[in-house]
């Protein structure tokens, strides 16, 4: 009989998703899944995840809890592999096979089949995997010890939590529990590989496409006109830095189904956070219609928002003014600040000189 080990008591995403990857493989789909810490009963397991004290592939064992213990998913990752991670970095790349397996299949030319399944893979762990490693490992997001301004236990980590038993139910319950945890969590990861192999992945071709198509135009081009909307910020700036062109556009602009509406979207300084290199004219922030239309100059305005990241026109043009006027102002205030930086320091540097 083919079986699975895990940890007995309270259960975390950790070990419940563990064992829904491992269940998606043929020779895992009906093994028993065993919860205890009896070494000697782990000792005879098929295979052991986030118990046990060891980790080595060749033995199917693959616990984080030595003392000497440090991989990752590469060198430079910050985070080392919890159970979860190991069992994906070794068995993932098949399970997102056999789940994708219809998209692979139209792709005709095997190197770039081969390319979407690694790319997928890879996105999935840095998606969905990577933060299970740094939750169950206790490492935090961020370098830094602030207090939140609010408890966040939407995550799928505390919703696993809450179906251990509680103070108050029976305990034997813990096992029927983990089932429905395991159900969960696999529920969380089959989402996360459908949304990036459907849409992630294959966005990037898009954006490299409508980036080229707009530097042909113009090379030094701030505002990219895409051919409909895409989530592309991070894709992106990757984009840009590969094709040495960091930082240059500042806006993307498309036309919007079904009211036909332009759209304007400030692009983001950096993949985390929400700052943006250029946000649309502050003046214009929180007006509409007709209002907006007199103060803009832009007859045609419908909308910006008041953090002025976003703003909207009934045509092309419109969008166009709007971004390029909001570079334009951008860039006049950034050289009035520049200049009074300069005179600052000059003036800085007559006192020192009277002085001496």
């Amino acid at each position: 009989m083919t079986t699975i080990g895990v940890h007995s008591g309270t259960f975390h995403v950790d070990d419940s998703l563990s064992c829904f990857l491992l269940k998606q493989l043929p020779e895992y789909k009906d093994a028993k899944v065993i919860r205890t810490r009896d070494t000697e009963v782990l000792k005879n397991l098929t295979i052991v995840v986030d118990v046990g004290g060891e980790y080595d592939h060749s033995k199917r064992r693959y616990d984080h809890h030595q003392r000497d213990y440090a991989e990752k998913w590469k060198e430079t990752s910050k985070v080392i592999h919890c159970g979860c991670g190991l069992v994906y970095r070794h068995y993932g790349k098949r399970v997102i096979q056999q789940l994708i397996q219809d998209k692979l299949d139209l792709i005709k030319d095997e190197t770039k089949r081969s390319e979407f399944l690694d790319k997928t893979y890879r996105k999935v762990y840095k998606f969905f995997i990577e933060s299970i490693d740094g939750n169950d490992n206790g490492i935090s997001q961020f370098d830094c010890d602030l207090s939140p301004k609010y408890l966040d236990h939407t995550s799928l980590s505390s919703r696993i939590k809450r179906l251990n038993p509680g103070w108050s139910e029976d305990e034997s319950l813990v096992d029927e529990r983990f089932e429905k945890a395991s159900q969960l969590a696999g529920a969380e990861f089959l989402e996360a590989v459908h949304h990036i192999s459907t849409f992630e992945v294959p966005m990037k071709n898009v954006v490299l496409e409508a980036i080229e198509e707009n530097l042909k135009k113009d090379p030094k081009k701030e505002i990219l006109e895409l051919p409909r909307f895409l989530p592309l910020n991070n894709v992106l700036l990757k984009f840009e830095k590969k094709l040495n062109i960091e930082g240059q556009f500042k806006f993307i602009i498309w036309k919007r189904d079904p009211d036909n509406t332009w759209q304007v979207k400030a692009v983001r300084k950096s993949l985390e956070g929400y700052g943006d290199r250029v946000d649309i004219v502050k003046e214009w922030r929180g007006l509409r219609n007709e209002e907006l239309g007199k103060i803009s100059g832009i007859p045609d305005a419908v909308f910006v928002h008041s953090s002025g990241f976003l703003g909207v026109c009934e045509t092309k043009e419109g969008a166009m003014k709007m971004a390029n006027e909001s570079i334009k102002r951008d860039k006049e205030e950034q050289e009035k600040r520049e200049k009074e930086e300069q005179e600052n320091q000059n003036q800085n540097q007559k006192e020192e000189q009277n002085l001496d």
